[in-house]
């Protein structure tokens, strides 16, 4: 059985997180080729790189929340620096970081849904 080192596993581990930097590049790339030209490769590389961070210092460690932080801090920028998110992760409830994560995409998803219903239900959209 091969055993690997505590350094060994900490190299795999930032190759698998770089590996989701990629990933989301890609997407973009095929997704929002303008979108991407406009930042520019490099800033968006470290703009991701920084919503990472801003996970961990969260708390947020569960690989796939972390991906999904940094997916929701490109679709609404800015968002984990305002007071309705910070006092969603702070409300003293016994949820990890991740489930206070998933919830608040949950509970804004669902505003989305909201707004866009009335939205269409004023251009005259039938009910």
């Amino acid at each position: 059985m091969l055993e690997l080192t505590a350094d060994q596993l900490k190299a795999l581990e930032q190759v698998r997180q770089n590996e989701v930097i990629e990933k989301i590049m890609l997407e973009i790339r095929q997704y929002n080729p303008q979108w991407l030209e406009q930042k520019g490769q490099w800033q968006t590389i470290q703009y991701l790189k920084d919503y990472r961070e801003k996970a961990w210092a969260l708390q947020i460690e569960e690989p796939d929340t972390v991906e999904s932080f940094m997916r929701f801090g490109l679709q609404f920028p800015g968002f984990e620096e305002t007071p309705g998110f910070i006092r969603w992760m702070k409300r003293p409830v016994n949820d990890t970081p991740e489930q206070r994560f998933h919830d608040y995409e949950s509970v804004m998803d669902f505003v989305q849904g909201q707004r866009a219903w009335r939205a269409a239900l004023k251009t005259g959209m039938p009910e």
